[in-house]
């Protein structure tokens, strides 16, 4: 395979960000020859894929085999590095690191136009796992233009709702009482018992006060009840778990089969499903699901 491990210098970040794209192999032993292949002029479908929180994207090629992905299926294979920043704008870090933008006015325009990228949102899709998961909800419901089909796994659209009646509370007061006393607030995301997380207390705290956060696209179930409102039927392939920690996206499963979201199809896993073991077979099933085949002219297991 062809791996590009970029270093994509970003006017958003205010930094460089690594960026690692996989790219389908030549074909072998097949008569088309190499010079064709590459003058051909050809774009390629590109799948996005988002890491988790505490990750990178190299973790995808060191924990899991998703390169081998885009030479079974042909396809592109973009995974930016994410830092843990939610894939979300950060304008009060440094001079301002502001992943959202960058995402959607840089690295797409960047993949699109300088490289075999089909920029046709039918051959678009985005995928991202756990904190990657969250920010698939957000980029489909804030961006719906922009992919074809998404597969968020390991996590429900995050739904900060049980703060509504703090939200004339400043960030500062409520980051004192939550450092304090870590249930004095629930989290949104996290096993059963947990309290809140020290990471969504910074997201809320980037806001002046709690209600900012609750209008925003960080607090995502809202938004997308009101994008569904607004027509939304995003096309998604939704791998779930059957784990204690799980029970949100069962619970979001029948929220979603009351609006008639038709497009969105749940599949429900006997097994660990927040681990690079199952996100690798979980991408696998969604690039099956949405119709690509795999290439003929591939040898290897």
């Amino acid at each position: 395979m062809s791996i590009l491990n970029l270093k994509l210098k970003s006017v958003c970040l205010n930094d460089i960000d690594d960026v690692t794209v996989i790219l389908p192999d030549v074909p072998m032993r097949t008569k088309e020859q190499p010079e064709s292949f590459y003058s051909s002029g050809k774009k390629f479908k590109v799948l996005w894929l988002l890491h988790g929180g505490r990750d990178t994207m190299r973790d995808w090629a060191y924990y899991s085999s998703i390169p081998r992905l885009a030479v079974q299926y042909g396809i592109m294979i973009v995974m930016p590095n994410g830092h843990d920043s939610d894939y979300v704008n950060h304008p009060e870090t440094g001079d301002g690191f502001l992943f959202k933008d960058y995402f959607f006015r840089e690295l797409m325009p960047f993949v699109h136009h300088w490289l075999p990228a089909s920029p046709n949102p039918a051959d678009n899709f985005l995928a991202g796992a756990s904190m990657g998961c969250a920010a698939t909800w957000q980029y489909a419901i804030e961006h719906p233009e922009k992919f074809g089909w998404i597969c968020p796994m390991s996590n429900q659209p995050l739904d900060y709702r049980h703060l509504e009646p703090h939200r004339y509370m400043s960030t500062a007061d409520f980051r004192v009482r939550a450092k304090a006393d870590e249930f004095a607030f629930a989290p949104a995301y996290g096993g059963v018992g947990e309290g809140i997380h020290v990471k969504e207390i910074n997201t809320i705290c980037k806001y002046l006060t709690v209600g900012e956060f609750l209008d925003s696209y960080e607090n995502t179930m809202p938004r997308l009840e009101e994008a569904i409102a607004a027509g939304w039927n995003m096309k998604a392939y939704i791998p779930c778990g059957c784990a204690p920690r799980d029970f949100k996206l069962k619970k979001f499963s029948e929220y979603c089969a009351s609006q008639h979201l038709d497009n969105m199809k749940f599949e429900f896993f006997e097994e660990d499903t927040h681990c690079f073991e199952f996100w690798e077979k979980a991408v696998e099933r969604f690039l099956q699901e949405i119709g690509i085949p795999r290439c003929s002219y591939f040898v290897g297991v």
